[in-house]
């Protein structure tokens, strides 16, 4: 399990939490300090269940402009938006999301009478899974035909890019991938051109490249991934089964880390 270590356990959280109040105003402050705590997926999503039902918008007065922060993403999402409104609460920010309809992000980026434009976000986080970006490939694809793939995927994700600023002008963060793909030749697989885990770790590279130079905003999993082990962050399982590449029990962390980037750019 991943934890959020650096936090403090908080005695009485779940007292605490039954007494949110129904003023507002006391309701946030009080929530603001039931998220700085060590808490798990299940804290953090019954935490965010109480604020959306004793709050229907932003306190007032705050002080940061609310982020609408959309998430488009190849791939089952909507298990990491309490972890992400938990993690701007940490900070004192108040984060309404959306996400797009399962594998519709380019739809929803292109098309201008869309949900994502009508919700009109200031910030927009691109997850593309693994498995979404290396479909093309296979054991028998070529050394061109990998290279063709990775040329035309890297130019599909700077078109997304494109998109959103242009047509919200908005903050960009871009999902690098998970190393979900097995190794089909164990220590040869750099001698294998189709290699899905090959081509996710040259996309991974790509995109840092391309993120430089476009100024867009990195969420690294596979570095944290590197650190954590995979399996902390991705289960096949649920993979097969509802299309989470990022597992549940990580939410909290995937959250404190995307939320960390949105902080940043806004001088926090």
């Amino acid at each position: 399990m991943i934890e959020l270590y650096w936090l403090p356990e908080v005695e009485h959280w779940r007292e605490r939490l039954r007494r949110l109040g129904s003023c507002a105003d006391a309701a946030w402050k009080e929530a603001v300090a039931l998220a700085n705590a060590r808490l798990d997926a299940v804290r953090t999503g019954a935490l965010d269940t109480m604020m959306r039902r004793t709050l229907t918008g932003p306190p007032a007065p705050l002080a940061e402009k609310p982020v609408r922060l959309a998430l488009l993403g190849s791939s089952t999402m909507g298990h990491l938006h309490a972890a992400i409104r938990v993690a701007a609460l940490r900070r004192g920010l108040w984060v309404e999301t959306y996400e797009n309809d399962y594998g519709q992000y380019w739809q929803e980026l292109s098309g201008p009478h869309s949900g994502l434009h009508r919700f009109k976000p200031n910030a927009v986080l691109l997850a593309l899974d693994a498995h979404h970006l290396a479909a093309g490939i296979g054991a028998a694809s070529s050394a061109h035909d990998a290279d063709a793939a990775l040329d035309e995927t890297c130019k599909r994700v700077r078109e997304c890019w494109r998109l959103a600023r242009a047509n919200f002008g908005c903050m960009v963060i871009q999902q690098l991938a998970l190393p979900v793909h097995p190794p089909l030749l164990g220590g040869n697989e750099h001698r294998l051109p189709g290699s899905r885990a090959g081509f996710i770790a040259r996309f991974n590279d790509a995109l840092r490249r391309m993120a430089d130079e476009e100024r867009v905003a990195l969420l690294a999993l596979d570095d944290q991934a590197a650190r954590d082990g995979l399996f902390a962050w991705h289960n096949p399982e649920l993979w097969h089964r509802a299309k989470q590449e990022v597992s549940p029990a990580a939410a909290p962390m995937y959250g404190e880390m995307v939320m960390r980037l949105v902080a940043a750019e806004r001088g926090r």
